[in-house]
């Protein structure tokens, strides 16, 4: 999955660079499959190394050192060149505040976006958002209870979709709504016992129905029909990959560098503004692609490689005994998953997990 997640945060920068597919949105759309592959992968690694709930406070540290050390790095290189080289984007119309960065920085408040006018990292409040899934995560999957959560996750994304509650909020941003989205793709990655994949049909076979109404008989917003157009074309693609296990060094390669892509092309959007001041959207985002991808590369290096010893540290800490890992297929279970931005399993490990 490592190429398809590179794939996922060019698209992501692709619409912070102003490309659009007519009135949807990529960077929307992509955000969706990223949020499947949350689910396929928190699912992979709590089976393999937290499915214990005395292990929670293990899991919430682990997946700290996946997503702080890279986040931190880019976000104080986005103050620094704001404040020394006054290179801002456009989520950034002034220069940044001491207490806005402070409160960016914590990730977590990030998820509610709007309350900050000038972003640092303005596509990190997934980021936010995907604190707020690792913290409740475990407390469905190991009691096994993701049923009764999607089910509720559903109602609310249903209120939404009827304009009974902000759509912009409950049907993409907030976790209330998109909850069942992240236990798609955990059913993905693990089917239900006694029901198996049919709620995994039934969720797609709703949201293809519903993007359908979205798009004739009932028009819905565009952030609406992003999140299901997302949902429709991720879920198959997830659902493949996973049948694929499609590997290698390359593969592997990818999907380390999927993140820092995903973190630093707000960074380098106002360097190439600069440097192409006439180009159009199209020109510029080539024009970042090599560059955000070799930053990214540096990054991983440097920044990343040094925490996944201590990952593993915790992942390799006595566990209790676990009727599933036992009983699943050791060649597709979690060896150090990372998590949805970066790079997928494979048979021998991924260096990043």
């Amino acid at each position: 999955m490592g190429y398809y997640r590179l794939i996922l945060a060019l698209l992501v920068a692709a619409s912070h660079a102003g490309l659009t597919f007519g009135r949807f949105n990529p960077g929307e759309i992509a955000v969706v499959s990223f949020f499947l592959l949350s689910g396929y992968v928190m699912t992979a690694l709590i089976d393999r190394h937290y499915l214990d709930l005395r292990r929670v406070g293990q899991f919430y540290l682990d997946r700290a050192l996946r997503l702080y050390p890279q986040f931190l790095v880019y976000s104080l290189a986005m103050i620094a060149a704001a404040e020394v080289f006054g290179l801002r984007h456009l989520w950034m119309p002034a220069p940044p505040s001491l207490t806005s960065d402070f409160a960016q920085l914590t990730m977590l408040p990030l998820a509610f976006s709007e309350r900050f006018p000038n972003m640092l990292l303005p596509q990190a409040w997934s980021l936010g958002l995907e604190l707020m899934f690792y913290a409740v995560f475990p407390f469905f999957l190991i009691p096994g209870e993701r049923m009764m959560a999607a089910y509720a996750s559903g109602l609310v994304f249903l209120f939404a979709f009827c304009g009974r509650i902000s759509p912009d909020w409950f049907a993409y941003r907030l976790l209330p709504g998109v909850l069942f989205v992240f236990i798609l793709g955990s059913w993905v990655r693990r089917p239900e016992i006694r029901l198996g994949r049919a709620p995994l049909a039934l969720g797609y076979a709703l949201a293809l129905a519903a993007l359908i109404v979205a798009l004739t008989i009932w028009p819905r917003l565009t952030s609406v029909c992003d999140m299901l157009i997302g949902l429709v074309a991720g879920l198959p693609i997830v659902y493949g990959l996973s049948r694929a296990r499609i590997e290698g060094r390359w593969d592997e390669l990818a999907g380390n560098l999927s993140y820092g892509v995903f973190l630093n092309h707000m960074l380098l959007l106002p360097i190439v503004e600069r440097l192409l001041p006439s180009a159009s959207a199209g020109v510029r985002f080539f024009a970042l692609i090599p560059i955000s991808i070799a930053l990214s590369y540096v990054t991983f290096r440097c920044i990343e490689r040094p925490a996944i010893a201590w990952r593993r540290t915790l992942r390799n800490a006595p566990a209790s005994p676990s009727a599933v890992a036992a009983n699943a297929d050791p060649a597709t279970l979690d060896r150090g998953l990372p998590d949805f931005l970066y790079a997928a399993a494979s048979r021998r490990g991924s260096s990043a997990g």
